[in-house]
């Protein structure tokens, strides 16, 4: 840190006398030639943005542009002392900075005491953010958004086969998953960005998680440094995409030095990214469609030349545990075990990569009875279309260790920050613990499959009862014309 902010310091006091007027900034606008200004001071991102973790087309979008209000909504200040010395090319003279607005606003939103459900939190965060781009972003799905509303209904067509008579006066919600005593089955996900949803983003809901007794996978893209959030969270597991090339895997070796010396217990690899989706939704994607900020294919490219090979690579960094995130069939799970990866993620990117991937629940389903099939015991964790206590409780019973929180956190975020994300995880244990109770279970590991029917899981076409409250928060995928 030290380092990193005489670098800084070295780089003002260089460049602070040379100033640059916008006009100029505007003629560098392409991938190869690419400014942009940022609280005040223009940087040239030719290079980072190959290297950028959010991808190229986050930058070339706002290529020749004054960037400051978009990168305030994902990054702190301080994440720009991370660019090398070179890239700083002066400052704008005369420079008016941004100011923030306040976070609330004017607007008359319900005491906090009066959610009764992760829909009502969904609410009014869909109030509070209503017109941004940040609601776009967190709704975006792939294609028609099929996959992303499967991995919620699949939870549908599955029901419980409760025990009776059994004495459920105390039960216990804690379970093991990866050396970490969890309060409950369930930890946050790692969702991009959340700066965008709320000034305090990631640090509201690591000191959520931390409070609860829950693991909070944080994101490699997040609007605050890492060691931020570990230091208001404590304990983390950490979430990364891999990065191709020379320079990339050295920035991934840095990356992953760093989570594991702030005390990272586990290395989350997202594995179903060599490429993005088509999110139709998501600003981002639009401006590149209509041809503003670069090459939208060449934006989207990921690490696609990782392969199980790369694993050894992993292991040899680190010695965290290690997970991989983005696991889709069964056969792919075999391998997993079969390279002693610690555990694996079923998750299908939340819908927002491959359309017409399978819901979460039912690749868990398949892929737990294949594991076992082959005398495998390693932990299988899933994320997608968790918003009810008794959803966690279905995905226990089918095999899973722990259920993970994507957008439900991210709205409970939106709608009232750390109480929001706080007030969220409270609904869901009591929820769960009600759910495990009716179930005539005493503990987590009492939640096995003969509690519940399943049959229809696979059955996309089957008809089942609509859950009125999400239903009415989802805002159709229409056309722009």
């Amino acid at each position: 840190w030290l380092k990193l902010l005489s670098c800084w310091c070295r780089t003002m006091s260089s460049n602070h006398s040379r100033t640059v007027q916008l006009s100029e900034v505007y003629k560098h606008d392409q991938p190869e030639d690419c400014w942009v200004v940022l609280h005040g001071v223009v940087y040239d991102l030719s290079e980072f943005v190959k290297l950028h973790p959010g991808g190229a087309q986050a930058i070339l979008t706002v290529a020749g542009t004054d960037a400051t209000k978009q990168f305030a909504a994902f990054h702190t200040k301080e994440v720009v002392k991370e660019l090398s010395e070179s890239s700083v090319i002066g400052v704008i003279a005369g420079y008016q900075p941004v100011t923030e607005q306040d976070e609330q606003g004017n607007m008359d939103l319900p005491p906090i005491q009066a959610m009764m459900n992760t829909a009502d939190l969904e609410a009014v965060a869909r109030r509070r953010l209503r017109g941004t781009t940040a609601i776009d972003y967190i709704d975006s799905a792939a294609d028609d958004e099929v996959t992303h509303r499967e991995n919620g209904l699949a939870f549908d067509r599955v029901f419980f086969r409760p025990k009776i008579l059994v004495n459920v006066k105390e039960v216990d919600t804690t379970t093991p998953v990866l050396g970490w005593q969890l309060r409950m089955p369930l930890y946050c996900s790692s969702v991009a960005a959340n700066k965008q949803y709320h000034s305090e983003g990631e640090l509201a809901i690591a000191r959520a998680c931390k409070k609860f007794g829950v693991p909070y996978l944080v994101p490699m893209i997040s609007g605050y440094p890492l060691a931020e959030i570990a230091r208001e969270g404590g304990r983390f597991w950490f979430q990364l995409y891999s990065s191709p090339g020379t320079e990339g895997r050295k920035k991934v070796e840095e990356r992953v030095r760093q989570a594991e010396a702030l005390g990272g217990e586990a290395l989350f690899v997202t594995v179903d990214s060599p490429h993005l989706g088509r999110r139709e939704r998501d600003p981002y994607f639009r401006n590149f469609s209509k041809g503003v900020g670069g090459n939208l294919h060449a934006a989207n490219q990921k690490d696609a030349e990782m392969t199980w090979e790369t694993l050894e690579w992993f292991r040899s960094i680190t010695k965290m545990k290690l997970v991989l995130k983005g696991i889709q069939r069964s056969e792919d799970a075999i391998m997993a075990a079969r390279h002693g990866v610690d555990a694996i993620v079923i998750s299908n990117h939340g819908g927002r990569q491959l359309e017409f991937s399978r819901a979460t629940l039912v690749t868990l389903q398949e892929v737990v009875v294949a594991l076992r099939a082959v005398g495998s015991n390693m932990p299988v964790l899933v994320d997608g279309g968790i918003r009810r206590g008794s959803d966690v409780a279905k995905a226990i019973a089918l095999g899973a260790a722990a259920a993970g929180l994507g957008r439900t956190s991210v709205f409970s975020l939106a709608a009232y920050g750390e109480d929001g994300v706080s007030k969220c995880l409270e609904i869901l244990e009591d929820e769960f613990r009600r759910t495990q109770k009716l179930l005539g279970a005493t503990k987590v590991a009492e939640l096995t499959p003969d509690l519940v029917d399943a049959r229809s899981l696979g059955m996309s076409v089957v008809a089942t009862p609509t859950r009125t409250l999400y239903a009415d928060q989802y805002t159709p995928l229409k056309s722009s014309l």
